[in-house]
């Protein structure tokens, strides 16, 4: 895996760093939509036709400060959409950024 700015890509899914927290999106061999936090499933959300497929985690960082992630992901199109509080993050076909991380894992 490798790191592309805040954030990692790997063959599974796309990994963020949010401050402390590790997140990372996943979507299955069963097309389902996954959110994990420090390695623990936060959220996960069965394929269906209706799209998007939407994911959410509150995360408590220091005392009392609370930031929310949100994911949304189109498969018809391959799009996937990240957020935290609102602002983005990453957004892009997921085919794209998983070529990127591997073109840059063996180039190294």
């Amino acid at each position: 895996e490798k790191m592309i700015g805040s954030q990692k890509t790997s063959a599974r899914g796309v990994w963020f760093q949010h401050r402390h927290k590790s997140l990372e999106l996943r979507v299955t061999d069963d097309a389902a939509l996954e959110l994990w936090m420090d390695g623990v499933l936060r959220k996960r959300r069965e394929s269906s036709d209706r799209q998007p497929q939407y994911v959410w985690t509150n995360v408590e960082l220091n005392w009392e400060e609370h930031h929310y992630v949100e994911a949304r992901y189109w498969a018809d199109t391959d799009q996937l959409k990240l957020t935290v509080n609102g602002d983005t993050v990453f957004e892009g076909r997921l085919h794209d950024a998983l070529n990127v991380a591997q073109g840059l894992r063996s180039s190294t």
